[in-house]
């Protein structure tokens, strides 16, 4: 019965391996994401300066819609950048309570290894001192 749990144990430690693995690879993910939004909306930003320099009076129209819509755009990167950050400090969460997880069950499973390690041990001891003992018994 023991080598089932053990089996289980060890099937349990892969799953949650992979789950810490999987979270792992989201938040690469995610951080990417953030990277790339911020990115883009300092290009962004610097564009809009730039048109908003421009003096030809023709293009004024023109580059004051420009720079209204861009500001709009930074407010919705900003928004973005800002959901992804939630989403990111909620992963870790996940990530940092899987990984607990997985260390409560490998700590579980080193545990069982070691007290199937002194049974079989002690088992084994006792053959020892029963076979010397009947040496002892058959010398006499």
């Amino acid at each position: 019965m023991s080598r089932k749990r053990g089996s289980g144990l060890e099937t349990l430690m892969r799953l949650r391996r992979h789950r810490v693995q999987e979270i792992g690879r989201e938040l690469v993910d995610l951080d990417a994401a953030i990277r790339r939004h911020e990115s883009d909306k300092r290009a962004l930003a610097e564009t809009r300066f730039e048109r908003a320099d421009q003096d030809l009076p023709e293009a004024a129209r023109f580059t004051a819609d420009f720079v209204r819509h861009a500001g709009e755009l930074l407010r919705a990167q900003e928004a973005e950048i800002e959901k992804l950050e939630e989403t990111t400090r909620e992963a870790q969460a996940q990530l940092r309570d899987a990984f607990i997880d997985l260390k409560r069950i490998e700590l579980t499973h080193k545990a069982q290894q070691a007290r199937e390690r002194r049974q079989r041990d002690r088992r084994e001891t006792q053959v020892i001192e029963e076979q010397t003992l009947m040496r002892w018994g058959r010398d006499d």
